[in-house]
């Protein structure tokens, strides 16, 4: 099993992606680096 990392700004897309990311981490995330916090919903 592999442990998790705390997220950076120079983590790969491809480590990210291949981690689980909880809602709240994930809008922390995106606040602490200016990004939006919200997501799209296509129909």
């Amino acid at each position: 099993m592999t442990v998790r990392p705390k997220f950076n700004k120079s983590m790969t897309s491809e480590t990210f992606s291949s981690f689980y990311w909880y809602k709240g981490e994930f809008k922390n995330i995106c606040s602490q680096y200016g990004l939006p916090r919200y997501g799209t919903l296509n129909l």
